[in-house]
């Protein structure tokens, strides 16, 4: 194994601890001559979608619906 073989592996590692927390990971898997690195980033949060109902209906058609 080469001096400093891995430090860059490590570095990514420990930013995505400081950015991401356990919301994202990687996995190194190193075999005869194969090297796979797999990353896992979390997405953007997504908003719930209205589907049915009068507040769907108000959507499709650009009406806002108030409450009194």
């Amino acid at each position: 194994k080469k001096s400093g073989a891995g430090m860059g592996l490590m570095n990514v590692q420990r930013r995505l601890e400081m950015a991401y927390g356990r919301d994202a990971s990687l996995r190194v898997e190193a075999e005869r001559e194969r090297f796979r690195v797999e990353l896992l980033l979390p997405g953007p949060p997504v908003a719930p979608q209205i589907t049915a109902g009068p507040a769907a209906d108000a959507k499709a058609s650009g009406t806002e619906i108030t409450s009194s």
